[in-house]
Order: C-alpha cells, then structure tokens, then sequence
C-alpha cells in the first residue's frame, strides 16, 4: 500500500457469530507487550498505539504482532514480525511513530506515520527464520 500501510497475510481476525472479536491482538516491542485491539471488539475496529525510538539516530522499529493472551509479559500466538522503516531520524525517545492496527471481519491491516511530519513509513515483514 501506498500510504504506509501492509495487509497482513494469514491473519485473519478471530470472530463470533455476534460479530464481536473472540482474541486480543497485541504488540511487542523492546520495550514490552501491549494489547492494541481488547477480546470484544465490534468489526470494523481500528486502534493506534505512538511509540518511539530507543536509540539516537535509529530509522527502523522491529515490532512483533500477536492473538491471544498479550500484556506486559505476550503469551499469545504469534501473527508475525514486521520491520517499520524510513523513520524519521532524531534523538531517542524524540520521533514519534504512529502504528494503527485495522481489524475487519476478512483482514488486520498496519498503517504507520511520523507523528511529526505526518510522513508515511514502511512495513516489511521479516521472514521467519
């Protein structure tokens, strides 16, 4: 996608028959676990999580996606790894990175953007390895 944004293959939300979310989707990053999108979620939702750099200068972000049980300490399934690149550059904890996750009842999409400039970054996935 043309505007920062990555369709995310094999993940398909996990929906009940009353048109709710069944699992969490979260994230990790270095810094931690975090749920994006709660279990109970009316499709279509949509969630934005801004974090920020961890070190001086760095213009990419590796962030983990995954269903199930996510917190502070992620015991879910993982979806997938994705690498957020063309960052702004800057001192850390300065550039701000807006990730939001899009959950319909067929995809979950990713989308970012340089809170900042308002600049779209990419997402890779990163093979499994």
């Amino acid at each position: 996608m043309d505007d920062g944004g990555l369709r995310v293959q094999g993940a398909r939300p996990s929906v009940g028959q009353d048109g709710y979310t069944t699992e969490a989707i979260g994230l990790e990053t270095i810094g931690g676990g975090v749920t994006l999108l709660a279990a109970g979620c009316v499709l279509p939702c949509s969630t934005t999580e801004t974090f920020t750099i961890s070190a001086d200068a760095q213009t990419q972000i590796t962030v983990r996606l995954y269903r199930g049980a996510v917190g502070p300490a992620v015991g879910g399934q993982a979806i997938g790894e994705f690498r957020i690149e063309g960052c702004v550059s800057g001192p850390r904890g300065v550039p701000e990175i807006a990730l939001t996750v899009t959950a319909t009842g067929r995809d979950l999409t990713l989308a970012t953007r340089d809170v900042r400039s308002k600049a779209a970054c990419r997402i890779v996935p990163v093979p499994v390895t």
